[in-house]
């Protein structure tokens, strides 16, 4: 995806970004739990910060035209504002990527279902070069294999 940004009027920018997409199974119990102290531990990072807005990921994607999610995930923007007034909730499956966008600032969205107990869902997340995919891509991981899960579709590089 290639977006035009438009940073000042003097100059227009091209801003390069890329959609990574892994598909999982995962106890649902074990993953809600991890992502929520995820979340809870990325929402501490900004809590009470009035300088959110300088964090580098938040002026990138604030460039861009339109948000490549859609209403009524949030973007990280929203969910580090909400973060720094201790604000954070949501159900099971915006517990991932709201743990990804506190983290890494790389707006995020899962699509999920649940049976007998197994969450399965296909997570994507957007990166420009800038933004740190890998972190994002380690946070999934690890939040999938500590609720006994597998990834059916890997992160590609």
């Amino acid at each position: 995806m290639t977006a035009v940004a438009e940073p000042t009027a003097q100059h227009v920018a091209a801003v390069e970004c890329r959609c990574v997409r892994i598909t999982f199974s995962a106890d649902e119990t074990r993953l809600t739990t991890a992502a929520q102290r995820m979340v809870t531990w990325g929402s501490r990072r900004w809590r009470g910060r009035a300088n959110y807005l300088s964090y580098p990921p938040l002026a990138r994607w604030a460039l861009f035209p339109g948000p490549p999610v859609t209403a009524p995930d949030p973007m990280p923007a929203d969910l580090i504002r909400a973060a720094v007034t201790g604000c954070v909730a949501g159900p099971p499956e915006a517990l991932l990527p709201a743990a990804i966008m506190l983290s890494t600032g790389c707006p995020a969205r899962m699509l999920a279902r649940r049976t007998a107990g197994q969450m399965y869902g296909d997570l994507r997340w957007w990166a420009c070069d800038e933004d740190d995919a890998d972190l994002a891509a380690s946070i999934a991981e690890a939040l999938i294999s500590t609720a006994g899960g597998s990834i059916t579709r890997p992160a590609a590089p």
